[in-house]
């Protein structure tokens, strides 16, 4: 399973698979951190402040996987196989709305 599910159909309901209730531990499989000149448009002002944007691939006790942006990771480098916590954080402001949204903490 990939997370958040992607396959909708002409309605934009979710099919073709199970809902999953997420754990908020994962496991880091992957990371990489995106420079400046890499970074979407909505974190290009960010990227240069935060010495890039750090991402992480991981994957949750039951098989389900998904990449999450890091948050809290100022002076600390993900070692693959650490373990993450999932936590609702402020995303980015565009057009004048703050969207939220799932990152990742590491706590070990």
């Amino acid at each position: 399973n990939i997370w958040p599910p992607r396959i909708l159909n002409e309605q934009g309901d979710y099919y073709g698979s199970e809902e999953v209730k997420l754990s908020n531990v994962c496991n880091i499989e992957s990371w990489t951190k995106l420079s400046a000149a890499g970074a979407p448009s909505e974190f290009s002002i960010r990227a240069p402040i935060l010495g890039g944007i750090s991402t992480a691939y991981v994957s949750f006790e039951h098989g389900t996987k998904g990449v999450f942006l890091l948050v809290d990771d100022e002076g600390t480098l993900p070692d693959i196989g650490s373990k993450g916590e999932i936590v609702v954080r402020r995303i980015y402001g565009q057009e004048g709305q703050m969207r939220y949204g799932t990152k990742l903490r590491i706590i070990d």
